[in-house]
């Protein structure tokens, strides 16, 4: 069996085809959005998720970044 890092999972699900810069794995494996196109500035979707969930909204959610 292969090793997994974030370079196969890029690879993998062909991250740098179709994201265009705005969304990409952190360090920790985590989807995250980059909403100028760099990783100067990451949010984490799991983080959001967590977030408008305790504050007591449900899925599926439309979450929409200006930036993008």
């Amino acid at each position: 069996m292969s090793e997994w890092n974030l370079a196969a999972a890029r690879h993998t699900y062909s991250i740098p085809h179709w994201s265009e810069g705005y969304v990409d794995l952190d360090a920790r494996a985590r989807l995250c959005i980059q909403p100028q196109g760099t990783a100067a500035r990451q949010i984490a979707l799991v983080e959001v998720l967590d977030q408008a969930t305790a504050a007591g909204l449900r899925l599926p959610l439309l979450l929409r970044f200006i930036d993008i």
